[in-house]
């Protein structure tokens, strides 16, 4: 599935998406918040960038009206609620400030996947491995 043919200008096609059209709402929503938050880590925290600004907007966008229009308490089951329960689409400069401590570590370190494997190699991962070896 190509990326740019699942997004529109209107946001993600989740209807007209073999692998995504029986998502729930719920899912759908929880498919943008992450987006919206790897682009934003990438963006802020990493100096690069994964997407235009332009398609940034489209699914702030999409990602305003869906929760705009669901069931408050489907939204609040969402696992990035605590993050977005006062999202703008004008910005993502501080949702990475606002996730906890073992969300943004693996955020984080999804994002600087996607850097590495993308055109910039320069993302220094900032999680303590003997730490998390210890935990085993």
């Amino acid at each position: 599935m190509s990326n740019k043919s699942f997004l529109t200008n209107k946001g993600y096609d989740f209807d007209n998406c073999i692998s995504t059209k029986y998502w729930s709402i719920k899912t759908r929503i929880e498919y943008i918040q992450r987006k919206i938050l790897i682009c934003s880590i990438i963006y802020y925290e990493l100096n690069s960038n994964m997407m235009t600004d332009n398609d940034y907007n489209i699914i702030s966008q999409q990602l305003t009206e869906m929760i705009n229009n669901t069931d408050i308490s489907v939204v609040k089951k969402t696992k990035y609620y605590y993050v977005f329960k006062d999202f703008s689409s004008s910005t993502g400069f501080d949702l990475y400030s606002k996730l906890n401590k073992q969300d943004k570590q693996y955020l984080y370190d999804l994002s600087c996947m996607l850097v590495n494997r993308g055109m910039n190699s320069n993302c220094k991962i900032k999680s303590d491995k003997s730490k998390r070896s210890k935990k085993k």
